[in-house]
């Protein structure tokens, strides 16, 4: 449970000092993450998800209430990912995003 603490405090690190303001390149991308051990199924989901909040918050832009609502929809997305996937793909998703903020 600790383990899934320090995994879960290192993600919100990386969401909340993130400095990327544009959506991940899925052709650079999943190539990068099937590379890194993530398998290219898993891979596509994972960048197609990421995408999915850079253009709802592109979208939301100078509307508050909007973008807390796509904050928190990442955010869920982001909680089911950990909950389905092993605790090494999630780290490596967390470490390949960190490489790109």
């Amino acid at each position: 449970m600790f383990k899934q603490f320090l995994v879960f405090s290192a993600f919100l690190l990386v969401f909340c000092l993130s400095k990327r303001t544009t959506p991940l390149d899925p052709k650079k991308s999943v190539p990068e993450l099937v590379a890194a051990g993530i398998s290219e199924k898993v891979a596509d989901v994972l960048v197609q998800g990421d995408n999915v909040y850079y253009k709802q918050l592109a979208t939301a832009e100078g509307d508050k209430e909007m973008t807390r609502k796509v904050h928190a929809t990442y955010r869920k997305f982001q909680a089911d990912i950990q909950k389905i996937f092993p605790k090494e793909l999630w780290e490596k998703w967390v470490k390949y995003l960190a490489k790109h903020d």
